[in-house]
């Protein structure tokens, strides 16, 4: 019974771990956790050589827009001028995008959507042609909101994540969603050559096991333009560049080779297009590199030796449960122990508490989250089960 219980629950976690939807308090450890990294040091931005990042916030302008009124079918909209609106300037972006193509960079993010209902000029038309003659570049979209030229589409991949009543911050990130890959998902398969399935009651990465969303650990961050270069802080260097004053406005004089080359450039909004998480708030342009660096490291992997472990003491909790015994009872040095100190400890430690130990440790040594929201509550409600039946059987 204690085997078929612990396959039970790691089969009905590995289900749970795969929804993209959160029930609360899953991220308990890491919040904490990050509390006390935060206090025991101020500046916790960090970005990597590799990364070149270029902030589109404040290169807007003013586009005529039409909102749905009605939608008969996937193709077919009713629509209506309701003013202007706006969108990022897509004669900068284009520019930039020219610009690049002198340049041996590795891989462009382009975390904009083009949505319908704006209209295609000119700018717009060339933009979207230079998009689609692109090499290793990925555009942002909704899966309910369709682009402005379907053609985009080929370039395109899906940015969301999901909250519930319970959970409305974002904490899991899909690794692949119904209608084909995420951002992050796209630039794995285009940079390391793999590629993630969806089979229903299980997913694969070239035919390894792995989950269907992953608990983001957000090791690139940015939570300020600049950052201090010495420890006198009166030399300040940017973590990313303004399209239009840094790089636009200085385009003759601008070293594109020295800033982008070898480099995977994440277009976005860092100031406005802001997500609430476990560390603060974070940009969703930083969610989505986050997001694909997790997937590099294998996070969304299926660890064998984990579950193997996580299998023994599941199996051991279920034994103590069904014997009425604690899971210390089987260790001997504590089960032949007379110290009064540490029988009263261990008589204060339960399952709840033994898997948040677990989890403390995952996070901190290993860098992965493992929640024990359902598993604590599933031992909890197997506890009554067995205490009814021996009260039963005893009568």
């Amino acid at each position: 019974m204690s085997f078929v219980c612990s396959v039970l629950l790691m089969f009905i976690s590995y289900e749970l771990n795969s929804l993209v939807y959160s029930f609360g308090g899953d991220l308990t450890t890491g919040q904490w956790t990050e509390r006390v990294r935060a206090f025991c040091k101020s500046d916790a931005d960090y970005v990597p050589d590799s990364i070149a990042l270029v902030n589109v916030t404040y290169d807007k302008k003013l586009m005529r827009y039409e909102a749905v009124l009605d939608q008969t079918d996937q193709e077919c909209y009713f629509r209506e001028y309701v003013g202007d609106y706006t969108v990022t300037d897509r004669g900068k972006l284009l520019s930039l995008l020219n610009a690049l193509d002198s340049v041996d960079y590795r891989y462009i993010m382009l975390d904009i959507r083009f949505a319908q209902g704006f209209e295609s000029d000119s700018v717009s038309l060339a933009l979207f042609r230079k998009i689609k003659e692109m090499d290793n570049i990925v555009i942002a979209k909704h899966s309910n909101h369709e682009l402005s030229d379907p053609e985009l589409n080929e370039k395109a991949a899906s940015s969301d994540y999901y909250t519930t009543f319970l959970e409305s911050s974002l904490v899991k990130y899909p690794v692949v969603e119904s209608e084909g890959a995420t951002i992050p998902g796209r630039m794995y398969r285009d940079l390391c050559g793999r590629d993630i399935s969806n089979h229903r009651l299980w997913f694969l990465d070239n035919g390894e096991l792995c989950y269907g969303s992953m608990f983001l650990t957000y090791p690139i961050r940015v939570t300020k333009w600049k950052r201090p270069t010495n420890e006198e802080r009166s030399e300040y260097a940017p973590q990313y560049l303004n399209l239009g004053q840094d790089i636009i406005a200085k385009a003759e004089q601008f070293d594109f080779r020295a800033y982008f080359e070898n480099k995977i450039v994440v277009v976005g909004d860092f100031v406005e297009d802001i997500h609430e998480t476990y560390v603060g708030t974070l940009p969703g342009a930083l969610v989505n590199l986050n997001a694909y660096v997790a997937l590099t490291k294998g996070v969304h992997l299926v660890n064998w030796w984990w579950l193997l472990f996580i299998g023994v003491v599941y199996f051991a909790i279920c034994l103590g449960l069904f014997k009425k015994r604690s899971v210390f009872d089987y260790i001997s040095f504590i089960r032949s122990s007379k110290s009064i100190v540490l029988r009263f400890v261990v008589s204060l430690v339960g399952y709840s508490t033994l898997l948040m130990a677990i989890s403390y440790v995952s996070y901190i040594f290993f860098g992965t989250f493992y929640s024990v929201k359902f598993p604590a509550l599933y031992f909890a409600i197997l506890s009554t089960i067995v205490r009814y039946h021996y009260m039963k059987y005893k009568r």
